[in-house]
């Protein structure tokens, strides 16, 4: 059991990667958006609760059988997959809306501005790992919705 929650928190060992663990891991989220988008939302919206739910259990598994001992510790980057993929659901297939999306959630993750901040340092658990980056992605899915408004009325 440990090694498959191991496979999974670390997203198939990218989080092990010595530079950028959280870009790379937010990467495979990518093909998991295209691949999604052969589904409904409501499938697409189910299977990222899904795999919320089951970061949040292996998470707090791995830190019960102290296979981690740092808080949030940068080896841990399904969330950072599950952050992107968590708003990208909710957007048709386009190549600006995966490229400024995975640019502003890495921003909004890397730089956490409040609220984002407030979750990071305050909730120190499994959940909290979760949470900082889906509200980056609320963030980013704010930003990429207003720019559409905006390209949509310009026309």
């Amino acid at each position: 059991m440990n090694f498959v929650a191991q496979l999974y928190v670390t997203v198939f060992f990218i989080g092990k990667s010595r530079y950028f663990p959280g870009t790379l891991g937010t990467l495979p989220a990518i093909l998991a958006y295209l691949y999604l988008l052969n589904y409904e939302l409501e499938i697409r919206v189910y299977v990222t609760l899904a795999l919320i739910f089951f970061a949040y259990i292996c998470i707090s598994f791995l830190y019960k059988r102290n296979i981690f001992v740092k808080e949030d510790a940068q080896e841990i980057v399904i969330d950072e997959f599950i952050g992107y993929l968590s708003f990208m659901i909710f957007f048709e297939l386009n190549i600006y809306y995966i490229a400024i999306g995975f640019v502003l959630f890495r921003l909004f993750d890397i730089y956490k501005p409040y609220p984002i901040s407030l979750i990071d340092r305050k909730m120190k658990n499994s959940f909290g790992i979760i949470l900082d980056d889906i509200l980056a992605g609320i963030f980013s899915a704010l930003i990429i919705y207003n720019i559409n408004i905006l390209y949509v009325s310009v026309l």
